[in-house]
């Protein structure tokens, strides 16, 4: 070894270099999209415009909002996290107390006033999710920095700051500051002045955090794009189309017409008059055009009639107006079609009953949305609240498990309460795992006893696993019974 050098000392500087270098992404952070207001990045698509969609076209809407109200607006339960074999029950209530105690606000306003639920606060993030591209909530806390609640914060109001930690919500002129939620936890504390964006271990005006999440594309870094972008064009062609429908009924549904003159020519004043009596029959339901030759033929200049030729004058519609309709109503089809592929929602979902490989039976329509759409939403969301919300609370047993509605899931819910009773194992009490297969309590003594005590009595224990195994065979026989 060469004298003088001390291993000890660059092996701790080699190991302080790989934790540096472990605990944060090297890969470039640079924004490609031009700078916005309040030292912010700009997204991709204007999220006001993205929002307009939704008075554009109803497919487009119903989809979304259908989304954000299967994922979030039927509520949650709280349940042990899969990982945890013994949950700490002072964890639980710590959880249920803020997600459903009195004393916890939610805000889905501007106006606190307003009043709201979880459920209220999670639906319309979601829906900004699904619309927009990302969700923003404002975390709301006490003066020690302990969460009481959360807001609802407009997505398309809000832009990530650059090179600078949180974010900007821009009104109008105005412009405030958020912090990115966890910043001011831990030992490297870092807040946001509300009103001037400063940030450091100390400002005067500290500013709430958000919690942020964005629909991944890899298009863009720093923010998400809903999933009907690629089915834009289809949005604006239909909206088109119906225009002109529009048009066309307007207009008392008079279809295109030329006007054929064979064997001479309209002098301009003829071609006047009869502009004139096409014009009129958009003001006359069903008016019958007359064009009388032998009158154009008594009126002098009216025509001028080529030699050796036969005059005549024929009015040809150029489209038919059921071929029109039906056209129309492809296209309709086929861009509702591809809005809805786009949002993965099945037809039934938009008030569509149909058959075909796109659109089957309705239940099963529902039970395959639920499954691959729906559920891993669900638990996208309930992970992000998990190690935000929770991690402030130190809540580490419990996740939230959101609701389902709209298909008979007996089988999965089985399947569901038995996964909970051998995570809690236990630490359940009897009438606690009733209850998870909706039957009635036992009461007391039996009702009240943990699942461990009946390891010790053996007949009772041999009757809740019996209870749970029945529980489970009537699912799948329902379940049977539904697909004969």
């Amino acid at each position: 070894m060469t004298q003088g050098f001390d291993a000890g000392a660059y092996h701790e500087r080699i190991k302080a270099a790989t934790t540096e270098k472990s605990e944060s992404s090297q890969q470039l952070q640079k924004e490609k999209f031009a700078n916005a207001r309040g030292k912010s990045l700009s997204p991709p698509y204007s999220p006001k415009k993205l929002a307009s969609l939704i008075e554009v076209n109803t497919t487009h809407a119903k989809a979304g909002f259908s989304k954000a109200r299967n994922v979030a607006g039927y509520g949650f339960d709280i349940v042990p996290h899969p990982g945890v074999e013994n949950p700490d029950e002072t964890q639980r209530q710590v959880a249920e107390s803020f997600w459903f105690g009195n004393e916890s606000k939610w805000q889905v306003g501007p106006m606190s006033s307003e009043l709201a639920t979880v459920n209220d606060v999670l639906q319309m993030a979601w829906a900004d999710y699904e619309f927009i591209g990302w969700l923003s909530l404002e975390v709301l806390v006490s003066l020690d920095g302990t969460p009481t609640g959360l807001a609802y914060i407009p997505a398309p109001s809000i832009r990530k700051r650059k090179d600078l930690p949180g974010f900007v919500q821009l009104k109008g002129g105005d412009l405030r500051y958020f912090g990115s939620f966890g910043d001011r936890y831990g030992n490297d504390k870092v807040f946001v002045d509300a009103n001037t964006g400063d940030a450091s271990s100390s400002v005067d005006n500290v500013a709430n955090e958000l919690v942020f999440k964005r629909n991944h594309t890899p298009f863009v870094d720093h923010y998400g794009t809903p999933d009907i972008i690629p089915a834009i064009p289809n949005i604006t062609g239909d909206d088109a189309a119906r225009d002109y429908n529009v048009d066309f009924f307007t207009h008392n549904a008079v279809p295109r017409m030329a006007i054929i003159v064979e064997g001479g020519q309209l002098t301009e004043g003829a071609r006047e008059d009869i502009h004139k009596v096409m014009h009129d029959m958009r003001d006359a339901d069903h008016r019958t055009i007359v064009l009388e030759v032998e009158k154009l033929l008594d009126n002098p200049g009216a025509v001028d009639i080529n030699d050796d030729e036969n005059l005549r004058i024929r009015v040809e519609p150029i489209t038919v107006g059921i071929e029109e309709d039906a056209s129309f109503l492809d296209y309709h089809d086929y861009n509702e079609h591809e809005i809805l592929k786009a949002h993965e929602v099945p037809p039934v979902e938009a008030g569509q009953i149909k058959s075909g490989a796109f659109s089957t039976d309705a239940q099963e329509q529902r039970r395959g949305y639920i499954e691959t759409v729906i559920k891993p939403k669900q638990e996208s969301l309930a992970q992000l609240l998990f190690e935000t919300v929770h991690s402030a609370l130190g809540i580490t047993d419990y996740v939230p498990q959101f609701r389902t509605r709209g298909v008979d899931t007996s089988l999965l819910d089985a399947e569901a309460a038995k996964t909970q009773v051998d995570a809690v194992g236990e630490a359940m009490m009897v009438d606690e795992a009733r209850a998870l297969f909706d039957l009635e309590p036992l009461g007391e003594p039996v009702g009240n006893m943990l699942l461990s005590e009946l390891s010790t009595q053996s007949s009772i224990g041999q009757s809740v696993q019996a209870m749970v195994s029945r529980m489970q065979r009537q699912a799948r026989t329902e379940e049977m019974t539904r697909a004969d």
